[in-house]
C-alpha cells in the first residue's frame, strides 16, 4: 500500500517525482520507490518501524496490566488470610501459596505471563520474517531479478548475492538463535528434548542451550507419561523455555535494527 501511495504522489506532483525517482546507473532509467538508492524509500520506512514499535508498546501495556493484577492478588490474599483462624506461620504459608497459584484449584494467573511473552515473541518473529522477505521482493523488482524464497536464510542469501547486503555475523547468529527459539515454541510448546531423534531439533537444542542469555530460563519438564501419581516426576532430559518481558523487548530492538539497517542499504552503490 505504501508503494502505491508513493507512486501516486509521484504522478500528481512533478517536483515530488524528481525527488522520489532516482536513476539506474546502468540503464539510465528511473527506479521507483527508492530515494538516493536506498532499498526502502524513506516514505515507507515509518510503516515498517511502526510494526515493531506497536509490539513494544503492547509489551509495556501487558507488563503494566499484569503488575496491577499481581497487586490485586496480594490485596485479596491478605484479606483472605486475615480471616483465617490459624497461626501467623500458617497464614504466611497460605499467603505465599495463593500468590504462586497453588492454593486454589484451576488458578491460572501465573501462567498468564508466559502466554503473553510467548505470543508476542512469536508475532514479533513473524513480522520480522515477513518484512525481510518483502524487502527481497522490492529488491527483485528494482533489479529485475526474481526472488523465490520464503525463509530468513533464503532472504539473507538473496540480499547478500544480489544487493550486496552484509549482515554482521554476530547479528545474524542472534537472528538464528531467535528463529530456533521461535520454532521450538511453535512446534514443541517450548520443550527442548536432548534425546530427540530429530536432527533438526537436536541442532536447535544445542544452539539454544549453548547461548542461554539474560531473559531466558530453562525449567525441567514434567514427565506426563510416567508422572501420573501423587508425586510430580520431572524428565531430566527435557527442559521448557521460559521467556521474560526483558528478553522479548530486547528481541524487538534487535530484529528492528537488522531490518532498518537493510532498508538503509544503497541498492546501486559500489560495494566491491
Amino acid at each position: 500500500m505504501s508503494f502505491l501511495i508513493i507512486k501516486f504522489l509521484a504522478e500528481i506532483s512533478p517536483s515530488l517525482k524528481n525527488n522520489i525517482m532516482t536513476t539506474h546507473p546502468s540503464f539510465n532509467e528511473p527506479c521507483p520507490y527508492t530515494y538516493n538508492g536506498e532499498i526502502i524509500h524513506w516514505f515507507t520506512r515509518p510503516t515498517i518501524e511502526f510494526q515493531f514499535d506497536a509490539i513494544n508498546q503492547h509489551l509495556d501495556f501487558l507488563k503494566k496490566s499484569m503488575e496491577q493484577e499481581k497487586d490485586n492478588r496480594r490485596t485479596e490474599a491478605n484479606k483472605f488470610v486475615d480471616k483465617l483462624d490459624v497461626d501467623d506461620d500458617e497464614k504466611y504459608e497460605i499467603f505465599v501459596s495463593i500468590l504462586e497459584g497453588k492454593y486454589f484449584s484451576g488458578d491460572c494467573i501465573n501462567a498468564f505471563e508466559q502466554i503473553q511473552w510467548r505470543s508476542n515473541f512469536i508475532v514479533l518473529y513473524s513480522v520480522f520474517d515477513h518484512i525481510l522477505n518483502l524487502i527481497c521482493y522490492v529488491v527483485g523488482k528494482e533489479l529485475n531479478i526474481k526472488y523465490n524464497g520464503d525463509t530468513v536464510a533464503m532472504a539473507k542469501e538473496y540480499l547478500g548475492n544480489k544487493a550486496k547486503v552484509k549482515i554482521p555475523t554476530e547479528q545474524w547468529d542472534r537472528v538464528i538463535l531467535l528463529r530456533d527459539i521461535r520454532n521450538v515454541l511453535v512446534h514443541r510448546n517450548g520443550e527442548l528434548d536432548r534425546e530427540s531423534k530429530d536432527e533438526r531439533h537436536i541442532n536447535q537444542v544445542k544452539n539454544i542451550t549453548k547461548n542461554i542469555i539474560e531473559g531466558i530460563k530453562l525449567t525441567h519438564c514434567i514427565d506426563l507419561i510416567n508422572g501420573i501419581s501423587d508425586d510430580v516426576i520431572y524428565d531430566e532430559n527435557k527442559h521448557e523455555i521460559l521467556l521474560t518481558y526483558e528478553f522479548v523487548k530486547q528481541s524487538v530492538d534487535e530484529l528492528k535494527n537488522v531490518v532498518m539497517a537493510i532498508c538503509d542499504y544503497q541498492l546501486y552503490a559500489d560495494k566491491s
